[in-house]
């Protein structure tokens, strides 16, 4: 029997930007992204696919990282995987968002290397 997949795809949520230093403007982008996953969880779709950019810094803060992980948790209660691809604003480095999510089990990686080129299996390896 076939049945029907349900992909919730998002992109350049760009979270942390504090658009004309306005901590209002930094609001409003977790604001947008935090409605994504909510619409996720209530279509109660598969899978969300991030296709990167969801930081707007290569290194986000660390109160950008725990209000994205608290947003992250609600799709790993309601059973959706998250998979992430990291953008250009984020993958100049060699550890990026997206392992820390991974380790986690906040997210999965899109992709098979890091931006260094490495291959990429579990970080404790």
């Amino acid at each position: 029997m076939d049945r029907e997949i349900r992909i919730l795809h998002t992109a350049d949520t760009h979270l942390g930007y504090r658009q004309y230093h306005s901590e209002v403007r930094r609001q409003d982008f977790f604001k947008a992204f935090e409605m994504v996953i909510k619409d996720a969880v209530e279509m109660q779709v598969d899978a969300v696919v991030h296709a990167g950019d969801l930081f707007d810094s290569r290194n986000p803060t660390l109160e950008d990282l725990l209000e994205t992980m608290n947003i992250l948790s609600r799709l790993k209660t309601a059973n959706i995987p998250f998979f992430g691809i990291v953008g250009n604003h984020e993958s100049k480095q060699s550890t990026q968002w997206l392992d820390l999510f991974e380790e986690m089990g906040l997210a999965a990686r899109l992709g098979k290397k890091t931006a260094d080129g490495r291959r990429r299996g579990n970080l404790r390896n």
